[in-house]
């Protein structure tokens, strides 16, 4: 074995050879792994400054040692809950962080991350795409031409190429994020802040109409991010929940599903309806975006009762750990109200 390694010296690098522990601190103890850690610490291949063991995310430099990035979250007003120096909300198995500001997340091997605009909560999951090239194209024959024959054969190539795609998590819920900075509530008197705007939707009927605030008008909220979404929401009378949830009828374009997942919506019996954003770290509260809670558009937590139904629309096919408690105990991460006024 020496022998061969003379003759035959294999050139690595100290730290190809160290495996990390869950924070991305290198191990020094385990020193012979003939196995490359080829992404190195979640997904920063090749941005580890080698003098001083910093890695680089962009916006500022990450610690491994500390477990912490060694400057203030450029976005720490956001999150008043959280230290400005912790690394991906202090879940470093379920997430990442990829430029030092936002969470990203991550489930059965798969990263669930942000759009473009880092200050969204739009979730997206990375899929590895393996795709299958086969091409055939004439050649010539080395051999003939050696001989000063040359002939027209052909050759194949078989090649496998590795491709990402990014879906959208329940992509209506984008829609609803933007309700929700945009500020909506009661009292505005403005055009794009006032709930009128759901009231008054072109795609509810012209005589289910409402001018006044007084109202209620969380189903409202409902059926216009759904229709702004492209999605059909409920024909009869989008304002009234009791046609969402089945008492008086059933949305056609939806279905029921038996438990809480990301961005279905919920029916709190015939009194009120939102959005799920997630769920309590005790799991017995259900984060809501909603509008009419508070007389605004916000996210509130409300204990979970049996009379909640939950539906997600048609044609919409959830993934499996889209239901999973522990990602909904981190799929939101914003500001949350304690329930309050819903009529």
């Amino acid at each position: 074995m020496h022998s061969n390694l003379r003759t035959n010296p294999l050139k690595i690098t100290r730290t190809e050879l160290l495996p990390i522990y869950s924070y991305g601190c290198l191990n020094f103890t385990l020193r012979y792994s003939c196995f490359p850690l080829r992404s190195k610490w979640g997904g920063r291949e090749g941005w580890m400054d080698e003098e001083t063991g910093l890695y680089y995310y962009g916006m500022r430099y990450y610690a491994a040692w500390l477990c912490r990035f060694v400057s203030v979250d450029p976005l720490q007003f956001e999150y008043p809950e959280l230290t400005p120096f912790q690394y991906a909300s202090n879940r470093c198995i379920t997430g990442i962080d990829l430029d030092g500001a936002e969470f990203y997340y991550s489930s059965s091997g798969k990263y669930l991350r942000q759009g473009s605009d880092k200050n969204s909560n739009n979730i997206y999951i990375e899929q590895k795409n393996i795709k299958e090239i086969f091409t055939f194209r004439p050649a010539i024959d080395r051999i003939a031409r050696q001989v000063g024959k040359p002939t027209q054969t052909y050759e194949s190539k078989y090649e496998i190429k590795e491709e990402l795609s990014y879906i959208q998590l329940a992509p209506w819920i984008s829609k609803a994020f933007e309700e929700l900075k945009l500020g909506v509530k009661e009292g505005t008197g403005n055009n794009q802040t006032s709930p009128i705007k759901y009231l008054n939707y072109e795609g509810v009927q012209k005589n289910m109409r409402a001018l006044k605030e007084e109202k209620p008008w969380c189903a409202a909220f409902v059926n216009y991010v759904l229709e702004e979404s492209g999605y059909v929401g409920e024909s009869i009378n989008p304002l009234a929940v009791e046609n969402w949830n089945g008492t008086w009828r059933i949305w056609e374009r939806g279905y029921e599903i038996d438990k809480p997942s990301y961005g279905a919506i919920v029916t709190f019996g015939d009194t009120h309806m939102g959005f799920v954003v997630g769920i309590s770290e005790n799991g017995k509260k259900l984060l809501v975006l909603g509008g009419n809670q508070d007389d605004e558009v916000n996210v509130s937590e409300y204990t979970i009762k049996n009379n909640f139904k939950y539906f997600l629309p048609e044609g919409y096919i959830p993934k499996e750990f889209e239901s999973n408690e522990e990602f909904l105990k981190q799929s939101y991460q914003g500001t949350v109200k304690n329930g309050g006024n819903t009529q």
